[in-house]
C-alpha cells in the first residue's frame, strides 16, 4: 500500500493490493554449485520436455478466457513424479543441464518463454515430438498444466548422458535454443508462434489480455 505523484496529472494517487495468501518454502542444500537457474545459456544448447504432457488445463489463463474454467483439473501421480525429481537431480549434480524451468501457470508456451526472456536468447520448438496421444492439439499442447515437468536445456556433448540420467523417466527433444532473438514454435511444418523475445517481453509486461497475446 502506497501513495504516489501521477507523472500524468500530477495528483497523488493512493494505491492498494488485494490481500492473499502467500506461500513460501525454503530448504536447506549441501552443494550450492548444484543451483540451476531457469534461463537459456548458449545458442545451440538442446532444449527438452521432461514429464509427459496431459490434457489437464483445469483453471488455466486459457481456459478463463474460453470459459471452460475447472476442466481437465490436472492429477498428480506424486511416486511418477518423485522418481522424475531424483532423475533431474542427478542430470544436474552429473553438470549435464544449463537450464531447468519448471512448468507451471501458463504451461509449456510460458515455460519457454520465460527461459527466452532470462537468457535474452531464442528458441525453435516442434512440437510433434512431445509424442503424445491422439487428438491433443496444439491449445493444450502449449497450455496444458499437466505437474511434475520441466523445460531443460542442455549443451549438445551432454545428450547421451542426459538421457541415461533421465532412468527411464518420459523425456523428449523438442528443439534447440537459437543464436538470435527468433522464438518459434512449430507443428507439423506449420508455424504456430513466431515473434521475437523482444515483442515477447513487451507483453509481459501489465495486464495479461487476448489482444496483447495476440500482439506478441
Amino acid at each position: 500500500e502506497r501513495t504516489y505523484t501521477s507523472t500524468k496529472t500530477g495528483k497523488d494517487v493512493h494505491v492498494k493490493a488485494k490481500p492473499e495468501l502467500l506461500m513460501s518454502s525454503i530448504g536447506v542444500i549441501p552443494d550450492d554449485s548444484t543451483l540451476t537457474t531457469s534461463d537459456f545459456k548458449l545458442p545451440g544448447d538442446l532444449v527438452y520436455v521432461v514429464g509427459e504432457t496431459r490434457d489437464e488445463l483445469g483453471a488455466s489463463e486459457f481456459y478463463l478466457m474460453h470459459g471452460e474454467t475447472g476442466r481437465n483439473v490436472p492429477k498428480s501421480d506424486f511416486a511418477e513424479i518423485k522418481e522424475r525429481y531424483a532423475a533431474m537431480t542427478d542430470a544436474i549434480k552429473q553438470e549435464r543441464v544449463h537450464s531447468c524451468q519448471y512448468i507451471a501457470k501458463g504451461g509449456l508456451a510460458a515455460a519457454l518463454a520465460n527461459s527466452s526472456l532470462g537468457g535474452d536468447l531464442g528458441v525453435c520448438v516442434e512440437l510433434e515430438s512431445l509424442d503424445t496421444k491422439p487428438g491433443m492439439g496444439t491449445e493444450r499442447l502449449l497450455f496444458s498444466e499437466s505437474t511434475g515437468r520441466f523445460v531443460v536445456s542442455i549443451h549438445p556433448s551432454q545428450r547421451e548422458g542426459f538421457e541415461k540420467a533421465m532412468n527411464g523417466a518420459y523425456f523428449r527433444h523438442i528443439g534447440v535454443v537459437g543464436t538470435g532473438k527468433e522464438f518459434s514454435i512449430n507443428e507439423y511444418r506449420d508455424t504456430v508462434v513466431a515473434t521475437t523475445v523482444d515483442r515477447l517481453r513487451e507483453a509481459n509486461k501489465g495486464e495479461i489480455t487476448p489482444e496483447r497475446l495476440r500482439a506478441a
